[in-house]
């Protein structure tokens, strides 16, 4: 799956031409929703849902809120999905109303989370990689295009665990690598392949999701703010007889771009399972056991210095702190082995709290997500077939929408989903706001396939096998992830 661009030596002027300049950026406004199976399915609408570390691309909040399941003090999650975009035919990934090539080849995402008390830390990148084959008519090697999209976001729970904030920072690293040979650009490494240019940027985030105790609906509101990277290119690019830097026939860019988003969702349940129902901080629930412990204690502590106090004779005194001491460390290994049994009660207790609610549920989630222009912007898709055409130019909205159920209780969830994909690229207005846009329909399945403690190293988890998909039209997405049951 490889990609071409226009012969070289094509007459540079006008818009749409060749690309004969360096003053622009790449626009890497996500139209398509490419982001972890259980968000795919649901065409993108997670801002107020937010759970798990799939959430961290539709709101930062999400490294904190926790989810009913969540029974311990100390909480993980991880998420990997590889897809291969264009996997059935040829794809217009960018919305330019036309099929060009196969846009890339390669998409996953991988993730993790630990959540500690009402804290919680997250990490979330996804990575594409383009190609480009050898052109021999111009003596051009073969060249790939990698971008790495990555978010790193801590939280809390706010407002007697009724409300989630979230802080964080997204970036973005691009990078222009010619190969040495034509090999095997279908593969994830890129063996003998030299780096032309490099990009960074940085930027922060924050995001809220509110979720009252046992209210039957939720809201999510994020803002990221724009990364710009940028960096020098490797010594050996030169600048042409046109006096344009190129790498491996691309004429580079200034940037990449990744323009600010403002995002806002909301989900309702339908049905007798609750949405959000009160997290019992395992510390809270312990409190008054381990309150008692400490009094006690205290309280023998204060009685063996009375009667160490009372004896004058050393000897004596020392033989008795000594029998003292003894006493006390059988009563705190005691105290401690009661402790751990009442930890398992309650936690037990918790999680027949979890087994007991009714599981019937119809999941409705509805997002709205604006993105803001990119000054000087041109397509990814532009860019490697080294046209110029401008991308980016004014602010976009995209309407989503999702529904999830389970069908087979404790075994088997389903997702529908829908999005808006407005077009970034100058279109000819034609009736309605929604000139240039086309409607994705998405899909999907998660299954909880298996439970293992790892030979003991971990808690018993639950492990699900995800499958989703994306269909529009010049489009098609179809991927697989593993993850833990909630």
């Amino acid at each position: 799956m490889t990609l071409a661009t226009p012969a070289q030596g094509q007459v540079c002027s006008g818009v749409g031409a060749g690309l004969c300049r360096n003053n622009f950026a790449i626009d890497l406004y996500q139209g398509p929703v490419l982001a972890p199976s259980r968000v795919l399915a649901l065409g993108g609408a997670y801002a107020a849902m937010a759970s798990g570390v799939d959430g961290l691309g539709q709101n930062t909040a999400s490294a904190a809120v926790r989810v009913p399941s969540s029974f311990n003090t100390i909480d993980y999650d991880f998420t990997f999905s590889f897809y291969l975009p264009g996997a059935f035919g040829k794809t217009d990934f960018d919305n330019r109303g036309e099929v060009g090539f196969n846009s890339f080849t390669l998409f996953y995402a991988l993730g993790g989370q630990i959540q500690w008390g009402n804290w919680g830390f997250a990490a979330l990148g996804d990575f594409q990689r383009y190609t480009l084959a050898s052109r021999p008519e111009s003596g051009l090697p073969p060249a790939a295009i990698q971008i790495a999209r990555l978010r790193v976001a801590a939280g809390s729970l706010i407002l007697q665990n009724q409300a989630t904030v979230g802080v964080g920072l997204r970036g973005v690293r691009a990078t222009v690598d010619a190969v040495s040979s034509d090999g095997q650009l279908d593969q994830v490494l890129l063996p003998g392949s030299t780096n032309l240019l490099t990009m960074n940027g940085l930027s922060p985030e924050v995001g809220l999701v509110f979720h009252p105790d046992d209210a039957p609906w939720r809201l999510g509101v994020t803002y990221r703010s724009p990364v710009s990277a940028s960096g020098e290119p490797d010594a050996t690019v030169v600048l042409g007889p046109d006096g344009v830097r190129r790498a491996a026939g691309l004429a580079l860019p200034e940037r990449v771009e990744w323009p600010w988003e403002l995002e806002a969702g909301v989900a309702l349940s339908a049905g007798p399972r609750p949405l959000n129902p009160r997290w019992l901080d395992p510390r809270e629930h312990e409190a008054s056991a381990r309150r008692e412990v400490q009094q006690q204690r205290q309280s023998r502590e204060l009685a063996r210095a009375l009667e160490l106090a009372a004896i004058t004779e050393p000897v004596a005194r020392l033989q008795r702190e000594q029998e003292l001491a003894r006493q006390e460390r059988f009563l705190e290994a005691e105290e401690q082995a009661r402790l751990a049994d009442l930890q398992r009660r309650l936690e037990e207790e918790r999680r027949a709290r979890f087994r007991n609610w009714p599981r019937p549920r119809i999941l409705i989630l509805a997002d709205l997500l604006l993105t803001g222009p990119t000054s000087g912007g041109l397509g990814l898709q532009s860019f490697l077939r080294q046209e110029d055409v401008p991308s980016g130019s004014s602010l976009t909205f995209q309407p989503r929408l999702g529904l999830e159920g389970e069908p087979v209780p404790g075994r088997l969830i389903t997702r529908v989903g829908t999005y808006i994909e407005p077009s970034r690229y100058q279109v000819p207005q034609g009736p309605g706001v929604l000139s240039g846009a086309r409607q994705h329909f998405t899909f999907g399945l998660e299954v909880r396939v298996f439970s293992s403690s790892f030979w003991g190293l971990f808690r018993p988890t639950d492990f699900t096998l995800n499958l989703a998909g994306d269909l529009a039209p010049r489009y098609q997405i179809l991927g697989l992830s593993v993850g833990t049951w909630h």
